[in-house]
């Protein structure tokens, strides 16, 4: 009997095989939530010239305390033709260039005004309210580095040096290919021996949440001309996800199918529960995953693979944020392989609680309907007590708080 892959070891294996990210053009409002792949440098001095940061009066600091004659007024968007010089002042609104001369900017509340004349404060602090040309950056500074995920405020920065497009991380696009004869579609009357497809929904799901592009399903009979045939319908696709088929069965055609559509098998069969007969191969740049055919197996197969080369080829950290819960109950596990468990994790008073769900086996998809998070359990015994710390893993396209 072959040995057992480490389920970190296949994990590893996946995201070496995954590689780097493919860059793509995209427009601002499409990019956001997407990954840099080249730094954002300015295009110019910031601000491009010296302005005003406050409505005022651009003036001398030698005027303190003076009354002075304003001379021209400055809207945001012209320039004035006049020089501030002493004795005189410039009245001047936010963002307006500050004309020649300027020493610093006096905020209206801060001065008396008598018709064309107005009497300055006291105290003038050369530069106040006045932003001088290149005082944020300087023309080709970094300002936003590769590797940043896109938010609302990066797009302002990029749109302010007058740039419409990035190049970012591209979307990798997913294909989804269901198994088995026994699958009847939603909404039709079952054969006597049919069940419902869950899996194929599931991964559709799980891919779109963890950010895939283009997204398909397929279906395959089990013969292998069926198999066949999908395999060379999805040639141009980033990600292929095969569910059912991979275990020992008579009917279990996806690793052979795989192998004779061109694909380089990487490893089949993991030291895990669920899924220990995920198998995984790679067609040229094409990643190709046979998940099993129970739900729990397949939830975690793609949780836990698929999701994770995904997220490298989005240029994020292929790994997920863990954090730790305090358990709601004991909870004793005892295998041979490394466990996972889906459970639910909530937010209670500032601190997390760790609710176990039930385990009636990997096709029971009641149990664990309100999960939200993965537990791990190593090789072993393991036995906690309610009021334990132990950690946790969100489930892709969650944000709790």
């Amino acid at each position: 009997m072959a040995k057992l892959m480490d389920p970190d070891v296949a994990l590893a294996m996946v995201l070496q095989r995954a590689g780097e990210p493919r860059a793509e053009a995209l427009g601002l409002a499409e990019a956001l939530g997407r990954t840099l792949v080249e730094p954002v440098r300015a295009s110019a001095d910031q601000p491009s010239f010296g302005k005003a940061m406050m409505d005022g009066f651009a003036v001398s600091v030698a005027d303190a305390g003076q009354w002075v004659d304003v001379i021209d007024e400055v809207a945001a968007g012209h320039r004035s033709e006049r020089s501030v010089a002493p004795g005189a002042a410039i009245a001047i609104m936010t963002g307006a260039p500050c004309p020649d001369g300027t020493e610093a900017v006096v905020k209206v509340e801060d001065i008396q005004r008598d018709g064309d004349r107005v009497e300055l404060p006291a105290l003038i602090v050369g530069g106040q309210h006045f932003e001088a040309q290149g005082g944020f950056c300087h023309a080709q500074d970094e300002i936003i580095p590769a590797g940043t995920t896109l938010t609302s405020v990066n797009t302002a920065v990029i749109a302010s040096m007058g740039q419409a497009s990035v190049q970012v991380a591209a979307a990798p696009s997913v294909v989804v290919i269901t198994t088995g004869d026994e699958l009847g579609k939603p909404g039709e009357p079952l054969g006597a021996a049919q069940i419902y497809d869950s899996n194929g929904p599931m991964l559709l799901a799980q891919a779109r949440l963890v950010g895939a592009g283009e997204t398909r399903r397929l279906h395959a009979l089990d013969t292998p001309e069926s198999l066949a045939q999908s395999l060379d319908q999805v040639r141009d696709v980033d990600i292929v996800v095969l569910t059912g088929g991979v275990s020992m069965g008579r009917y279990d055609l996806v690793p052979g199918a795989v192998k004779a559509a061109g694909g380089e098998q990487v490893f089949h069969k993991l030291k895990q529960k669920p899924g220990k007969p995920i198998f995984f191969a790679v067609r040229g740049r094409q990643l190709i995953f046979g998940l099993p055919g129970t739900p729990l197996g397949s939830h975690l197969g793609f949780h836990r693979y698929v999701a994770a080369a995904i997220r490298q080829l989005h240029g994020r950290d292929p790994a997920r944020e863990r954090r730790t819960g305090v358990l709601t109950e004991a909870l004793q596990m005892h295998g041979r392989r490394t466990l996972f468990r889906l459970a639910r994790a909530r937010r209670v008073d500032g601190s997390w609680l760790v609710d176990p769900l039930p385990w009636r086996g990997s096709s029971d998809l009641c149990g664990p309907s309100l999960s939200n998070c993965y537990l791990r359990f190593e090789t072993g015994e393991t036995r906690l007590e309610a009021g334990d710390e132990l950690e946790f893993e969100l489930i892709d396209g969650l944000d709790l708080r």
